[in-house]
């Protein structure tokens, strides 16, 4: 019998009709779909599992290893891992950025990343090459074969360049940054307002790549102004360039130039860097990002520190809460903001000064219109709404400030930076890039796999080497104390705390930590995706017991002939020493020639029931886990 992960292919009508996957390392990699979802591959099924036994510290080691920022992502991370999490198919997924919250607030921002060289506590837990451990592991295994003090210039201090001196740092290269503003962290400093993480937890995780060994940096430094990308080159063995999009381009709208017309980035900005800005009275927001959001809700903060009266009113081209952000809107409507989907705005108007704006709806919403008043265009030809703002905050197109790079060879440009994605590398030698000014605004958390990949192609062209990583996979049998648990599908998402309505009337972050009970309760919901059922095929008598009790029918007996898929026919060969051909050419009894176990991990919830009800102890329950470790695969290997 051949034991074969797999799912049916419902569109098949003729044999085989059964498209299956041969499972190995990639397999059970992907199967874990939070850590695969995550950009960095943080392994959250282990960080929520440790939290669920009580482990805070092996949790909070977790979660940092391959993430300088963190104790931020707990905050405000977009959190894919939760998006993907298999639990969400059932109920509600876990909420992982929550349990990471709690971890890291159980243990404090990590001050000296170098701590955190040993390895992993319990051995279901996975090492990638990004984390601290692996680098340091790297280093330590090839000091005699490869050069450091390798002198390399980042340009800006967000996630990404952070990232990258982090990394360098640990392999014994220096790294000196130049940043435009005052303050290290980028967006998550400059762009995220306090309401939404404590700028304490920021600065202190930025501060803490601040002080590794070989990192400096230095302020109010503008590349293309105060500092020429040339000498940059002349000076230093490589340039990072991880500049962010802060060039911000206004809707081409009549009147987007009044007075009290603002982008939602700088409104957010200014606010953060002590330069609280003017609000008006009535405040309208157009936009659908959670920039427009953020600067909704800071401007509810600065109405009643100003003693007016809430008036701010938010209007989104998209027409669904999922485009929205379901969190953002249903937060921004319980601080009294105004939500309107499916409008779209026309021009501002006012003299001198923004008076009001004129917004039209781009889906019929009859109640929707007539809460504002819409009346018919007559020169236009459509329904449109005039509505009071005298502060108008627009969502911007946001792109590089990027004409530095002009007449450099070999570097494209457009709207970002041309770079292989994969490297970071640009088109010119010594030169990368990497972040949103290469992808387009995305996630810190893209940010930071970004950085790690930059500094990796460093330390390649530097070694004049290429950097191969290495993966190995370990399966651990585990006890039947670890899967058969009662009523964990039962177990309802607990929402962490936050502040009442009316307590939000500052900076003060909204949403609370985890207690110690609601974190624990709501890692026992995990479904441990990184256990597998493994199938002893030699002892099963097809006795079918383990189909007939799995409760989601994810389990099924089938004759090869039935089957197709990549590598199947050689594993076929290899036990039967006929291949699939002959099987789906010959009529046979299964039981006695070859017969397939297939398994449907999708539906699976790991309640070992097949386990309890195997009669001949075929089947075991086995933790999947992995380490990826970098090497120098030779002199002249690029």
């Amino acid at each position: 019998m051949a034991t074969i992960q797999a799912s049916p292919d419902l569109a098949a009508v003729d044999l085989p009709r059964f498209t299956v996957q041969l499972p190995d390392i990639d397999y059970y990699r992907s199967n874990v779909d939070c850590a695969a979802a995550c950009p960095v591959h943080t392994d959250a099924r282990g960080y929520v599992t440790a939290i669920e036994r009580g482990d805070y510290e092996e949790a909070w080691w977790i979660a940092r290893q391959p993430n300088p920022f963190a104790s931020i992502c707990g905050w405000i991370c977009a959190a894919p891992c939760e998006s993907a999490c298999r639990r969400g198919r059932i109920d509600e997924p876990i909420g992982i950025r929550g349990l990471k919250r709690f971890a890291n607030q159980m243990h404090g921002v990590l001050r000296n990343p170098l701590d955190l060289g040993n390895d992993l506590k319990t051995p279901q837990n996975s090492k990638t090459a990004g984390s601290i451990s692996a680098i340091l592991e790297y280093a330590r295994k090839f000091a005699d074969e490869r050069k450091t003090g390798a002198s390399v210039a980042i340009v800006g201090a967000g996630p990404a360049g952070l990232t990258a001196a982090h990394d360098l740092s640990l392999m014994g290269h220096r790294s000196t940054i130049f940043e435009a503003s005052s303050a290290p962290g980028g967006a998550m400093y400059l762009a995220v307002p306090e309401h939404r993480v404590d700028r304490q937890i920021v600065a202190a995780e930025c501060q803490a790549i601040l002080e590794m060994p070989g990192v400096d940096i230095h302020y109010k430094t503008r590349i293309g102004e105060d500092i020429g990308l040339s000498e940059l080159r002349a000076r230093f063995d490589a340039v990072v360039l991880t500049t962010g999009l802060w060039r911000l381009d206004r809707p081409a709208i009549p009147g987007a130039n009044l007075a009290g017309v603002v982008d939602t980035t700088s409104f957010v900005a200014d606010g953060l860097m002590g330069e609280k800005p003017a609000v008006g009275e009535h405040v309208i927001v157009i936009g659908d990002d959670d920039s427009a959001f953020d600067a909704a809700r800071s401007a509810v903060r600065l109405q009643l520190a100003a003693g007016k009266t809430i008036d701010v009113k938010l209007f989104s081209a998209s027409t669904t809460k999922a485009t929205l952000g379901e969190n953002q809107q249903r937060e921004a409507e319980l601080e009294g903001i105004s939500v309107y989907t499916g409008w779209e705005l026309v021009e501002c108007l006012g003299n001198g000064h923004a008076q009001s704006v004129k917004c039209r709806p781009t889906v019929r919403n009859p109640e929707g219109m007539a809460d504002l008043g819409v009346e018919r265009d007559r020169v236009r030809g459509t329904w449109e709404a005039e509505l009071p703002a005298d502060t108008v905050i627009l969502s911007s197109l946001r792109g590089g400030d990027l004409g530095y790079l002009e007449g450099i060879p070999g570097i494209k440009v457009d709207q970002v930076i041309k770079a292989d994605a994969s490297t970071g590398r640009t088109g010119a030698t010594g030169l990368y890039s990497g972040g949103d000014v290469v992808s387009g605004p995305a996630t810190i958390i893209d940010a930071v796999q970004a950085g790690h990949v930059i500094a990796r192609s460093v330390e390649e062209d530097f070694q004049e080497q290429k950097l191969v990583v290495r993966r190995s996979g370990r399966m651990t049998v585990i006890p039947p104390s670890d899967y058969l648990v009662d009523g964990y599908l039962d177990i309802p998402r607990q929402t962490p705390d936050s502040l009442e309505t009316f307590e939000r009337t500052s900076d003060t972050p909204v949403e609370l930590a985890y207690d110690e009970r609601q974190a624990r309760t709501e890692a026992a919901r995990c479904l441990k995706c990184n256990v597998n059922t493994v199938f002893s095929s030699d002892m099963c008598i097809l006795c079918n017991l383990c189909v007939d009790v799995c409760p989601y029918d994810c389990l099924q007996l089938v004759g090869l002939d039935s089957l197709k898929g990549h590598g199947l026919d050689s594993a076929v060969k290899g036990r039967y020493g006929l291949g699939l051909d002959f099987f789906r050419a010959n009529s046979y009894d299964m039981q006695e020639v070859g017969t397939a176990l297939m398994k449907d991990d999708d539906v699976c919830t790991r309640c070992g029931l097949c386990v309890e009800r195997c009669p001949t102890d075929v089947i075991t329950m086995e933790w999947f886990s992995f380490d990826e470790s970098l090497e120098l695969a030779g002199a002249g290997a690029i």
